[in-house]
């Protein structure tokens, strides 16, 4: 099993990878439903993945999606439980 914090900070590598990709969230800012059909692409991607057996693909998509949420939730704020 994977440690919670090497994959926090999965997720924070691939975040600042996006924003060099596609610039941050204040240069480049989405509606949350935008938000979630970007997410739901990189979803997409995992399944399409793990329906070919490529695993490492599948996580990578994974942590695409976490960091994409990641995102939406900086742009529009966080509701804690």
């Amino acid at each position: 099993m994977a440690d919670r914090n090497a994959i926090f900070d999965a997720i924070e590598v691939e975040r600042e990878y996006q924003d060099r990709k596609w610039g941050t969230i204040e240069e480049n800012p989405h509606t949350v439903a935008e938000w979630v059909g970007l997410a739901m692409e990189e979803v997409i991607e995992a399944d399409e993945a793990r329906q070919q057996g490529n695993y490492q693909f599948v996580k990578m998509e994974l942590v695409q999606a976490a960091a994409v949420i990641v995102a939406a939730l900086e742009q529009h704020g966080v509701v804690t439980r």
